[in-house]
């Protein structure tokens, strides 16, 4: 039911009455698999795809013109890497869990929205809270925020600020991180051997 439109290098689908317009990856539940945009038949065959992104943005980006000010810094080390998410990306769950197995890394999350409102009402709370980091690595765990935890006006800002930085750069889906040693940018998540090559500066 859904009708993809391609204008350039965006990518975007609308339903069968032209009325609604959606925007970022699509993801088949089920198969656990991206199935948006630049998917091949044979691709979407695949048993196990690494990922697809949904336009065609540039290889590398400066550092200092990353949203970083909206940032949640989590870990420490010599390797910084930037990371835009949606916190309800099973790719971005994949990688942040690995994350936690690779030593000397310091992670700036850029917490965007793919998903609409679904994403954007408990990362607002997350933003919004006393405790970014403590939240965040909670709701990646548990899929959950306790009750107590409120959105406010900044968190909401932020979330635009993310968006409109990975709109602007052709970012079409999560997980996007950039290496600050030279700016490179490796789209969605692959798998802990390739990630890892990544943060060494091999590819």
């Amino acid at each position: 039911g859904l009708y993809k439109i391609t204008s350039g290098d965006n990518v975007f689908y609308t339903d069968k009455d032209a009325r609604f317009l959606f925007f970022g990856s699509i993801y088949d539940l089920d198969r656990q698999q991206e199935v948006s945009s630049s998917f091949t038949e044979q691709a979407v065959a695949q048993p196990e795809p690494a990922y697809a992104q949904t336009q065609s943005p540039s290889p590398q980006v400066n550092w200092n013109d990353l949203p970083l000010d909206n940032a949640i810094v989590m870990g420490d080390g010599d390797i910084e890497i930037a990371v835009f998410k949606d916190i309800n990306c099973p790719y971005c769950q994949k990688q942040y869990a690995d994350l936690k197995g690779i030593p000397n890394v310091k992670v700036y999350y850029m917490v965007g929205s793919i998903f609409g409102e679904r994403s954007a009402v408990p990362s607002a709370k997350i933003l919004c809270s006393d405790d970014p980091q403590r939240w965040l690595a909670y709701y990646m765990d548990n899929q959950s925020l306790p009750d107590a935890l409120t959105g406010c006006d900044g968190g909401r800002s932020s979330i635009a600020k993310v968006n409109a930085f990975a709109q602007a750069n052709g970012w079409g889906g999560t997980p996007t991180t950039v290496r600050k040693s030279d700016g490179a940018v490796q789209y969605g998540y692959g798998g802990m051997a390739g990630f890892k090559q990544f943060l060494q500066g091999d590819n």
